[in-house]
């Protein structure tokens, strides 16, 4: 078919239209519908129904994380895989060994030929047996290190550690729309819920405890202050009380206690608020438990300086948090990166509402 053929063709089938320019009038677009907000984020709740021993789950508040076990807390260490240990750290949480042969940078440093610039000093290792023989190199790659800052576990009142085997029917959630990790299981045949939380302020892991088990057996909380393992990674803590280390209750109230924690040259306070009583259970161990209810809250921050904002009430802290996240997922241009796009089921920018 020629092109005159094939031009006459399309002319009487599309109609008179077809047939001269003419200029069409834009369809209108009705506007995007609004996005539920709450329901799309919620539709991504983790929630898990058994350990998985390479994926806790971790709080935090950008400063502050919190490595949780099935239980919302560190109550069960030994159930996950030592490359996933079950951690609190800061981004201000920095060791160092001691340096008693005073190494510096300088010695960290090795004449490498560069084309053009002749021999220049550079931090490289030809293999990992330089390490062997030149013990610098050794320490200044360990130095500084980040380092946990507590465990924080279930306990009960006898100093009793509970069994994993008596754990079952395990659920939890991670609500991103609140932060609130809420952790529901039987224990030894007892129901026992776990709410867990960041401040999204201060450096502070929140908890909420209820279960028969809290008022009858006394389940509470342990708060244990480690040192710092020798080989660091994959877990730097240690619970060996070698080396410069300390730790001194400077405040001390009913339900509330102030700690100063010194680990060589590295030195940080930290606080526990409880709904319940507090007593020290050893030279880096501290235990909360209700007097008498089957409900119980405790309050664990953390601090550079001795000097601190007060901590707040517990109701209160809840209440930030919440706000937080409510008001982070509100806010949030849900498009903000491709990556976050495609996890939220979003199309085009245009649709955010």
């Amino acid at each position: 078919m020629g092109f005159r053929a094939a031009l006459l063709a399309f002319t009487l089938l599309a109609g008179p239209t077809a047939a001269c320019a003419q200029t069409v009038a834009p369809v209108a677009v009705a506007p995007a519908a609004p996005i539920d907000r709450h329901a799309l984020v919620t539709r991504h709740n983790v929630t898990l129904t058994s350990i998985d021993p390479h994926a806790p789950i971790m709080l935090g508040n950008g400063n502050l994380g919190f490595t949780a076990d099935i239980t919302g807390l560190q109550t069960f260490p030994a159930q996950y895989s030592e490359l996933s240990p079950l951690l609190t750290m800061a981004q201000w949480a920095w060791h160092s060994f001691p340096n008693p042969n005073g190494y510096t940078e300088q010695d960290g440093l090795i004449d490498v030929p560069v084309p053009g610039r002749g021999e220049q000093p550079y931090a490289w290792m030809k293999s990992w047996a330089v390490a062997e023989t030149q013990p610098a190199y050794t320490w200044l790659r360990a130095n500084p290190h980040r380092f946990s800052l507590s465990r924080i576990g279930l306990t009960f009142a006898d100093g009793g550690p509970l069994e994993f085997a008596k754990v079952a029917h395990t659920r939890q959630t991670l609500d991103l729309w609140s932060g609130a990790l809420t952790s529901r299981f039987t224990y030894d045949g007892q129901p026992v819920e776990v709410v867990t939380r960041v401040h999204p302020s201060l450096d502070m892991v929140m908890v909420e405890i209820v279960s028969p088990l809290v008022s009858t057996r006394g389940l509470g909380v342990q708060v244990r202050y480690p040192s710092v393992a020798p080989a660091i990674n994959p877990d730097p803590t240690s619970f060996d009380a070698s080396g410069a280390q300390s730790l001194t209750v400077v405040a001390q109230d009913a339900g509330d206690v102030r700690i100063r924690r010194t680990l060589d040259d590295t030195r940080y306070y930290s606080g526990i608020t409880a709904s319940g009583e507090i007593e020290q259970t050893g030279a880096d161990a501290f235990r909360a438990v209700a007097a008498g209810r089957d409900r119980l809250t405790v309050m664990v921050r953390f601090d550079r300086q001795e000097r601190a904002p007060a901590t707040p009430a517990y109701s209160a802290g809840v209440q930030a948090t919440t706000a937080h996240w409510n008001g982070f997922w509100t806010d949030v241009p849900l498009s903000f990166h491709p990556a976050a796009t495609r996890v939220l089921g979003l199309v085009t920018p245009r649709s955010v509402g």
